[in-house]
């Protein structure tokens, strides 16, 4: 139970940083609800980590918007975002 909860929760955490939050919690949740329910946990049990997993979206600038506009200034370069 608790692997299966940090490789769905690093796992989400990986995709955020690619798409927005919105669509990867769209993608995963139904998914990680089907599991719980399949292994007989309660749904708020995966499902909650998994929200919160959607907001660890800090470094590229098409994880969530503020970041493409900061980027877009050209002020702030991918590396500095990254490393930041």
């Amino acid at each position: 139970m608790v692997f299966c909860l940090v490789a769905v929760t690093a796992s989400i955490t990986f995709m955020t940083e690619f798409a927005s939050n919105v669509s990867t919690g769209s993608v995963f949740i139904p998914i990680v609800l089907t599991i719980a329910e399949s292994i007989h946990v309660h749904p708020l049990t995966l499902s909650l980590p998994v929200t919160v997993a959607c907001s660890f979206a800090f470094m590229l600038p098409m994880a969530t918007p503020p970041n493409a506009i900061v980027f877009d200034t050209k002020l702030v370069g991918m590396l500095e975002m990254v490393s930041q």
